[in-house]
């Protein structure tokens, strides 16, 4: 409001993006509303539990995205060239995967504060357009409340991941899991490079 009212340079119009100071309150609003207009079109494109009964009947598994909560430390150098679920999907179909690709946010893409970190920053990495270049690449997205696990109904999909420990958690159950960076685990049984 400062630079608002009090500043010399009236000119130079004080909302434009480059007027923005990264910690300012303007730009925190703008990136908790990106979230929020994410958050719905995620809930409301969410496939229907018939459907994920459909798919689970099906004999051919599909490949799942196990999306990493971002902005993420490790996704970025761990990641190496793929930093991003839209790079990611972008190589399945690139490597002429035909089927549907299915999409599974984290968690923690919910919560716009943290204890620790304070405003977690999530619509920095996630917006509408995020969500409609992966409809655009065949992703169909799983209910956020659908839970991945480790028991017998897990094997109608296989997960790829950046970097995520549901490759480990799957390995030790005996399940394989597709990575996309250079984790700590690389190379462990039961993993596969992109």
């Amino acid at each position: 409001l400062k630079k608002l009212f009090f500043s010399n340079k009236k000119e130079i119009p004080f909302f434009l993006p480059e007027n923005v100071t990264k910690s300012s309150l303007l730009e925190d609003l703008r990136v908790i509303n990106t979230q929020r207009i994410y958050l719905k079109l995620l809930l409301r494109s969410s496939i229907s539990v018939e459907k994920i009964k459909e798919l689970i009947s099906k004999k051919t598994p599909l490949l799942l995205i196990a999306a990493h909560y971002q902005p993420e430390a490790t996704s970025f150098p761990e990641g190496n060239n793929y930093s991003s679920h839209i790079d990611i999907a972008l190589t399945i179909r690139k490597k002429n995967y035909k089927s549907q690709i299915l999409y599974k946010e984290h968690f923690a893409t919910f919560h716009y504060i943290e204890k620790i970190i304070g405003l977690t920053k999530v619509g920095t990495s996630r917006s509408k357009n995020y969500i409609n270049i992966l409809k655009d690449l065949g992703c169909s997205f799983l209910p956020t409340d659908y839970f991945l696990s480790v028991k017998e109904d897990s094997k109608w999909y296989v997960p790829i991941t950046i970097t995520g420990t549901i490759a480990v958690e799957r390995a030790l159950a005996g399940l394989h899991t597709i990575y996309t960076g250079i984790p700590w685990y690389k190379g462990m049984p039961g993993t596969l490079h992109i």
